[in-house]
């Protein structure tokens, strides 16, 4: 009789003897009942063939789905927008640019002529030519197609007359025809004109190419010449938001994509203007549409509301701490600066320290458009809005307080005036700093924006 074999059957830890069994010798002729009969392999063939099918369906569609995600109208447009800001795109544009002025010979008869190469502005044309002579430059847009009215800018006076010609036309009407006259003027007053037509697409946005343009309800006042800024919402299911400018006739002028930011104001720091693009960036333009400098929050802030400048161009916002949100959930209690020759960030004053008293007495939760309540962000104060009085004074619009607030930022932060309702302020901390009324008017309330004008030594409007 043979020795039965001992067989090792693993259990994954460590095994003892007694994982051992007997078991008999292998038989010597093969045994056809242990093979599976033809049934039983098409059935286990099958089976391994749908669950492949299985799997390849289940992959093709996150495929197709992700695909679709990224390939969407508002996926593509925000990745387009986040990549107009950045200096790698900037960068590639001017050097575009500058490759094609060095190896053409451009004149007023062959202008270098590119629309809107830094991706700033979509009714833009980017300029470029040479004159032998001295010659100052405007131009007229018109859309024949249309019965818009034309749209007429000077680049350069007789007094900034030159020879090497570089500039932004603006103002081209999308999806028509459009045909750019550009005047030149030499010293003696002689013109010449020359025409170029160029066929505009689609904007990216879905703005109105007109809207009313009039300044009351009456009609009875018309806006004076110049660009508009409006600033709306996002388009519903879309991220990216647009600032428009529009004529004094209302005519779109001008669509300024920006990132995940609403639109709020443009400032001037030097001769670049700059404005939010996101809600962690700003970027400031020149007077060709290029990015020429970027400015970024430090990573726990970001931009809340409104932002101003300045004397020497820093840039002053309202803003909110990440960190701090985290915790309270807290918005908008933090006035910041953002130096320009250096790129850093500081913070100025926060409003939840200096205003803790009756910060207390607010309710840590947030209205519903029903007038329930939610347990969103805490935006006791609601800061919409700063305006400069000088570099170390500024006034703060409280929309939830129905007040105006001037802050000092110099040395140690401190509110020196409050001009509100005083009966929100009787706290004695506050109530001290309420400016009493010269005269009997109804006091503000909700405001939206502030504006600082007319400052000397004995007071501003």
């Amino acid at each position: 009789m043979a020795t039965p074999e001992l067989v090792h059957h693993a259990t994954g830890t460590r095994t003892k003897s007694s994982d051992y069994r007997s078991v008999p010798p292998q038989r010597k002729t093969e045994d056809d009942s242990a093979k599976p009969t033809w049934r039983e392999q098409l059935r286990r063939a099958s089976i391994i063939v749908a669950m492949l099918v299985v799997v390849a369906l289940t992959a093709w569609s996150a495929l197709t789905y992700y695909n679709a995600r990224r390939n969407s109208p508002s996926s593509v447009l925000a990745h387009t927008v986040e990549r107009i800001y950045t200096i790698g795109y900037q960068k590639r544009a001017s050097a575009t640019l500058e490759k094609k002025k060095k190896t053409g010979n451009y004149t007023v008869d062959h202008m270098l002529v590119e629309a809107n190469p830094f991706g700033t502005n979509t009714t833009s044309l980017y300029v470029f030519f040479v004159t032998d002579q001295l010659m100052s430059v405007s131009y007229t847009v018109s859309a024949p197609e249309t019965n818009f009215p034309d749209f007429t800018r000077v680049v350069t006076t007789q007094a900034q007359r030159g020879r090497t010609h570089e500039f932004q036309v603006t103002g081209l009407i999308p999806s028509t025809k459009n045909v750019v006259t550009f005047t030149l003027t030499d010293v003696d007053e002689h013109t010449i004109t020359r025409q170029y037509t160029y066929t505009m697409g689609d904007v990216l946005g879905n703005e109105p190419v007109r809207v009313n343009a009039t300044f009351f309800a009456d009609n009875s006042t018309k806006l004076t010449n110049g660009l508009y800024a409006v600033m709306p919402e996002a388009a519903e299911g879309s991220s990216t938001h647009f600032a428009f400018l529009y004529d004094s006739s209302g005519i779109l002028r001008g669509e300024i994509p920006l990132k995940n930011v609403k639109g709020t104001r443009f400032i001037t720091i030097g001769q670049q203007t700059c404005y939010a693009v996101s809600t962690t960036q700003f970027a400031c333009v020149d007077k060709l549409g290029a990015v020429k400098n970027f400015f970024n929050f430090d990573e726990r802030y970001s931009l809340f509301s409104d932002y101003t400048t300045d004397s020497n161009g820093n840039i002053t916002a309202i803003a909110t701490n990440g960190n701090a949100f985290d915790k309270t959930k807290e918005v908008g209690t933090y006035v910041v600066r953002i130096n320009i020759l250096n790129g850093k960030m500081t913070v100025l004053a926060n409003l939840a320290r200096l205003l803790n008293s009756y910060r207390t007495t607010t309710v840590a939760r947030a209205l519903t458009a029903d007038g329930g309540s939610s347990d969103g962000a805490w935006n006791w104060l609601d800061l919409d809005s700063i305006s400069a009085l000088d570099d170390n004074r500024y006034l703060l619009s409280s929309r939830e307080a129905s007040s105006v607030i001037t802050l000092d930022v110099n040395d140690s932060p401190s509110i020196t005036s409050i001009i509100g309702p005083a009966n929100l302020w009787n706290d004695p901390k506050y109530s001290y700093l309420v400016m009493k009324k010269n005269g009997n008017f109804a006091d503000f309330a909700g405001q939206n924006d502030i504006r600082v004008s007319n400052v000397n030594a004995t007071g501003y409007t």
